[in-house]
């Protein structure tokens, strides 16, 4: 981390007055050792006293200067160099001294002692440092236990269809003579069970494209209220609402509400949030869809009254590598809807909001700029 140049003068200050008073009591203690030996040398009983306590004030001083800059200086630098070799090695957290509490802190673990606070600022970017290593490698292992898991519901996912398609491709490639109504109603189980693979590979591909900024949007001046309304329609319209109510609640007073979107790709992410109040609650939910001015934006809302979520499941809502619904559930999909939506909210400057609670339902938000 770089420190600015205030602080650098600072700690150069510092220095240069340590080093001042630790060399006054050093060529102290050297001038009163030279006296002491000359004293000795001239003899007499008095002398010799006054001479033993120069010597005896001089190695004093010595020893205390080399006692201050040693704990003062030494001792700091060493801890700084043990913590960030500890750093180093993947030990995230300030190395404890003697007592078991960490090396810098007085008793209460706060405040810093006194013989480190020359550093002060040097031992408070270092605990910044200690906490940002740490909580990346905590989100790091938090991805790779989320990837996994993931990886095993798509492996599951694709191994289902695929093992189907054998199955009927086999039956279909037999000697047996078939009727043609039933080869045409194995072989759209085959195309429908395919047309699932494929999803899900195309999902996979535009998931890693909107992670590397790599789709390109078509903007367009686009009418929200239009397009929510279509999408709302779209989705009442879909078998997987049936016996769910889908309204769209006309925003107050008339006109447009023009927004710079690509329509295709903002459609998507309003389908996907919205095909996820659907698919996840049970019959008789009712899920409500409205748009609004805001300010300079526009904000679409999806809320609905059904069972809502715990805060563990709120928290990886759009974990790329998190799948909300266990593989062997009737719910269908590639595990990626929500991340992708929000992927694509963000490609155009938006932002998305999630609250809900267990038994109170869920609403989320879209948040779009319309400058």
């Amino acid at each position: 981390m770089r420190l600015e140049g205030r602080m650098v003068g600072h700690y150069l200050g510092r220095v240069i007055q340590l080093t001042v008073l630790l060399g006054f009591l050093f060529v102290f203690g050297g001038i009163a050792a030279v006296i002491a030996l000359n004293a000795l040398a001239a003899g007499g009983s008095g002398t010799g006293f006054l001479a033993g306590g120069l010597l005896m004030l001089g190695a004093a001083a010595t020893f205390g200067s080399v006692w201050m800059f040693g704990r003062s200086l030494a001792r700091p630098v060493t801890h700084m160099m043990t913590w960030l070799n500890a750093l180093a090695t993947g030990d995230y957290a300030e190395p404890l001294g003697p007592d078991g509490r960490p090396a810098s802190r007085m008793y209460d673990g706060k405040a810093r002692k006194k013989s480190f606070a020359i550093y002060r600022e040097v031992f408070d970017s270092l605990d910044v440092l200690t906490f940002e290593l740490r909580r990346t490698e905590d989100e790091r292992r938090r991805l790779e236990a989320g990837r996994e898991e993931w990886i095993s519901g798509v492996t599951h996912d694709l191994r289902t269809p695929l093992t189907s398609i054998q199955g009927y491709a086999s039956v279909l490639a037999s000697d047996y003579e078939f009727e043609p109504d039933e080869v045409r109603r194995q072989a759209a189980i085959v195309a429908g069970q395919a047309g699932h693979m494929a999803e899900m590979i195309n999902d996979l591909n535009l998931t890693f494209r909107l992670r590397a900024d790599a789709l390109p949007l078509r903007r367009q001046q686009t009418d929200l209220i239009e397009l929510v309304r279509d999408v709302a329609v779209d989705l009442a319209n879909d078998p997987r609402s049936t016996g769910r109510e889908i309204a769209f609640e006309e925003p107050p007073g008339t006109g447009r509400i023009d927004a710079d979107v690509d329509p295709a790709w903002f459609r998507r992410a309003l389908a996907n949030l919205l095909a996820n109040a659907v698919v996840h609650n049970a019959e008789g939910t009712a899920v409500r869809v409205s748009v609004r001015r805001e300010g300079a934006g526009a904000v679409v809302c999806i809320a609905d009254d059904g069972a809502g979520m715990d805060a563990a499941t709120l928290g990886r809502l759009f974990d790329r590598y998190y799948r909300g619904t266990a593989t062997q559930s009737a719910v269908e999909g590639t595990g990626l809807g929500m991340a992708i939506a929000r992927q694509i909210v963000e490609a155009h400057g938006g932002s998305v909001a999630v609250s809900s609670a267990i038994g109170q339902g869920t609403q989320v938000c879209v948040r779009l700029p319309l400058s």
